[in-house]
C-alpha cells in the first residue's frame, strides 16, 4: 500500500523486471559469462503462469487485493506448474530452471502448511496430497528435461539441484539457478512495499567460485541499495508497470476487478544504487 492506494504489479511484469536486472548483471566482481538465452528466458518467464490470475485479481479474507505471498495451495500450485510449462516452451534448459524455482517455492509452502500433529482433517489431507502431486509432477518433469539436456540422473538432487556434484554442467546449472533467484528477489524488493528479505542467496562470480550473497535495503520506497555491487553500470534506472486502486475493503472479486480494469497502467520508476 502506498498512501491511500494499493499499487498493483502483476507477477509477469515483476518477472520482466527481474530479466531486465539480469541484462545488466556482470562486472569485475561478478562474471556474466554463464548468462545465456536459457537463463534470460527462464528469468523473464518464471511467473508467466500468473498471467490469467493477475488479469482478474482476487481479494483476500479482509477484502484487500490478494498478495503474491498469500495464496493457498489450490490457487498457487496450478500457477506454478503453468510457469514451468511456459518456460519449457522457451527451451528445455529454461523449463528445468523454472521447475527448480517452483519446486523450491512448494517446499516453502509445504513447511508453512505443516502441522505439529497428524491431522485427519480432510482439508489438510487434501492440501498435503495436492502438494505431493505437484512435487512428483515436477520431479518427473525434471528427469525428462535432464535426459533431453544430457544432464546427470544418477546423482541425488535437492529440489532439482545436484548439490556438491563435481560435474561442471551441474555446477553451471546451480550457478544459473542461484542467479535467477537473486534477480527474482531484487525485483520483488523493488516491487513490494516491504522487501521479502535483506539478502540474496549464495551467488557465484563463476560457477566454481566461492559463493557471495548480495545484501540490500530500501533507501526510499523506490530506491534499493545493495552491495557488493553486481551490475555493469554504476546506477540503474528502471520502470515496471502498475495500476493504482483505492486502499479500501472490496466486497468481492468482481468489485476489485471493476476498479482494476478501469485504472490506467502507469510506469513505476525505480532506482538501484550501490550501498
Amino acid at each position: 500500500m502506498v498512501g491511500d492506494e494499493f499499487w498493483l504489479i502483476t507477477q509477469p511484469d515483476h518477472a520482466r523486471l527481474a530479466a531486465e536486472l539480469l541484462g545488466h548483471f556482470g562486472n569485475g566482481a561478478f562474471s556474466n559469462a554463464y548468462v545465456n538465452d536459457d537463463l534470460r528466458g527462464a528469468t523473464a518467464l518464471h511467473d508467466d503462469g500468473w498471467a490469467a490470475h493477475d488479469a482478474a485479481p482476487t481479494v483476500n479474507s479482509i477484502g484487500s487485493p490478494l498478495d503474491v505471498f498469500e495464496p493457498s495451495p489450490d490457487v498457487v500450485l496450478p500457477l506454478w506448474r503453468a510457469s514451468a510449462s511456459a518456460a519449457q516452451e522457451h527451451s528445455a534448459a529454461a523449463g528445468l530452471l523454472v521447475s527448480c524455482h517452483v519446486l523450491t517455492l512448494s517446499a516453502y509452502l509445504a513447511s508453512r502448511e505443516q502441522t505439529t500433529h497428524i491431522s485427519a482433517d480432510p482439508a489438510v489431507m487434501l492440501t498435503r496430497f495436492a502438494l505431493n502431486k505437484f512435487q512428483h509432477y515436477e520431479f518427473e518433469r525434471q528427469e525428462t528435461l535432464r535426459r533431453i539436456l544430457g544432464l546427470r540422473t544418477d546423482w541425488p538432487t535437492t529440489l532439482g539441484l545436484a548439490e556438491n556434484c563435481p560435474d561442471p554442467a551441474e555446477q553451471l546449472l546451480t550457478a544459473r539457478f542461484r542467479l535467477l533467484q537473486a534477480m527474482d528477489l531484487l525485483s520483488l524488493a523493488l516491487c513490494c512495499t516491504k522487501p521479502p528479505g535483506d539478502r540474496t542467496g549464495p551467488l557465484h562470480s563463476t560457477p566454481a567460485a566461492p559463493a557471495t550473497s548480495i545484501q540490500f535495503h530500501l533507501q526510499s520506497q523506490r530506491t534499493i541499495a545493495l552491495g557488493p555491487w553486481p551490475f555493469a553500470e554504476k546506477r540503474l534506472e528502471l520502470s515496471v508497470p502498475y495500476r493504482a486502486v483505492p486502499a479500501r475493503r472490496y466486497a468481492d472479486d468482481a468489485d476489485l476487478r471493476a476498479v482494476y480494469d478501469a485504472a490506467p497502467q502507469r510506469p513505476l520508476r525505480v532506482s538501484v544504487v550501490s550501498a
